[in-house]
C-alpha cells in the first residue's frame, strides 16, 4: 500500500527516477517550507529531539553570580530555529525575562525586537543587583519569547525556565536550551514585587566631607527602568539639584547611556555646603530619557533630606550623622515631580 503523500518510482527508467525524485525533492520543500524553518539548524548540544511540529526553537544565554557583589548577571546571546509567526515565514521575536524569588516575580524586563527573523542575536546584558546567595539558592529564572505584533496580542512562540540553585558563584555558565510551551503554573506567579517599582530603582551613594564641608554624591547606576521608546528600550540620564536653589547653580547631570533599561552612571557631583545648612536642603534626583526630536520624557524621582521619609530620611540622616564614609543605598524611582 502507498502512503499517502508519496510518490511510485518506476525503477526501470533511470531517468524517470531521476525525474521522479526531483519532483519528490520539489514538492515536498514547497510543501513543508515553514515548517523547515521552523526546525532550524539547532546550535550546540541540545538535549533530546523533537519533530518538526513540536520544535519551537532554541535559546542560548549564560549566567554567572558576584558573591562579593551580591550581583547576578544574565547575557541573552540568541535564539535558532523558532517557529514562524507571520504569513511572511518569520517573526519579530522579543524576549521577556522573570526573575522569580520565593514564588513572587520580583523583575521583569524586556528585551528590544528583532524584526523578520527566525533566528534573532539578542546580546542583551541584564544585570541583577542585590542578589543575596540565600535568595539566589530560591531564585527561577523564566525566558519568554514572544512574537512582536502593533496591532493585536503578541504570539507566544515558547519559554524556557531554571532554579538558579546551582549556579557556581564567580563563573560563568553557559546554556543552550530547546523551548517549551507555555507553563500557565509559572503565568499565575505573583507579580506585585514587580509591579512595587514600575518605576526601577537607583544606586546613590552619599558622603559628606566634614573638613573640606563638601556633600559628594555619586550616581552609581538604575536598575528595571520602563521601556520609554518603541524598541522596547530607553536613553536614560540623571539630574540632581541641591534644594532651594531659585538659580538652578547646582544643577549636575550625568551622561546619557543609549538602549538601555539597567544603566551603570558612576559619576560624582561634589557640593560645598556646610553641614548646618545642608540640614534644611533637599537633594532632587530625577531620572529621564532623552529624546533628541522632542522632549524628554520623565522616568522617576527620589528626595533625600531631613524631612523626607523612608530611604530618602535614612541616608541622609546617616550621611550627616556619620561623616567621612559613604553611604550606599537603592531607592524606588517615584513619580512625584516637584516644583521648589
Amino acid at each position: 500500500m502507498t502512503p499517502r503523500n508519496s510518490f511510485v518510482v518506476d525503477s526501470s527508467s533511470d531517468d524517470t527516477h531521476d525525474a521522479d525524485i526531483d519532483a519528490l525533492v520539489s514538492e515536498v520543500k514547497t510543501k513543508h517550507e515553514i515548517a523547515g524553518r521552523n526546525a532550524g539548524q539547532q546550535k550546540g548540544k541540545l538535549a533530546g529531539s523533537l519533530s518538526v511540529r513540536d520544535d519551537l526553537g532554541a535559546i542560548s544565554f549564560s549566567l554567572s553570580y558576584d558573591d562579593e557583589e551580591s550581583q547576578l548577571t544574565l547575557d541573552l546571546k540568541q535564539c535558532s530555529g523558532l517557529k514562524a509567526m507571520d504569513r511572511s515565514g518569520y517573526s519579530d521575536p522579543f524576549i521577556i525575562v522573570q526573575l522569580i524569588i520565593s514564588g513572587k516575580c520580583v523583575s521583569e524586563k524586556r528585551t528590544p525586537t528583532i524584526k523578520r527573523t527566525l533566528d534573532p542575536i539578542f546580546n542583551e546584558r541584564i544585570k541583577y543587583p542585590a542578589i543575596s546567595e540565600l535568595e539566589l539558592r530560591d531564585a527561577l529564572l523564566r525566558l519568554q519569547v514572544l512574537d512582536y505584533d502593533r496591532v493585536t496580542k503578541h504570539d507566544f512562540i515558547g519559554e524556557v525556565s531554571m532554579g538558579l540553585k546551582n549556579i557556581s558563584p564567580n563563573s560563568v555558565e553557559c546554556f543552550n536550551l530547546r523551548l517549551q510551551q507555555k507553563n500557565q503554573e509559572l503565568s499565575r506567579v505573583d507579580r506585585s514585587a514587580a509591579d512595587a517599582a514600575p518605576n526601577g530603582k537607583i544606586l546613590i551613594s552619599l558622603t559628606y566631607h566634614s573638613v573640606e564641608e563638601v556633600l559628594v554624591v555619586k550616581i552609581l547606576r538604575a536598575a528595571g527602568l520602563p521601556p520609554k521608546d518603541t524598541n522596547g528600550l530607553a536613553d536614560p540620564y540623571v539630574k540632581c539639584y541641591l534644594h532651594p536653589d531659585p538659580k538652578k547653580s547646582t544643577k549636575q547631570k550625568t551622561k546619557i547611556v543609549k538602549e538601555c533599561l539597567d544603566p551603570e552612571f558612576e559619576e560624582e557631583f561634589r557640593y560645598p555646603v556646610s553641614r548646618g545648612d545642608l540640614r534644611s536642603r533637599t537633594l532632587a534626583i530625577t531620572v529621564w530619557d532623552y529624546d533628541w526630536n522632542s522632549a524628554n520624557d520623565f522616568i522617576g524621582s527620589v528626595y533625600l533630606g531631613e524631612t523626607e521619609t523612608g530611604t530618602g530620611h535614612k541616608q541622609f540622616l546617616d550621611c550627616l550623622n556619620l561623616p567621612n564614609i559613604p553611604h550606599t543605598v537603592w531607592h524606588t524611582l517615584g513619580v512625584e515631580r516637584r516644583t521648589f
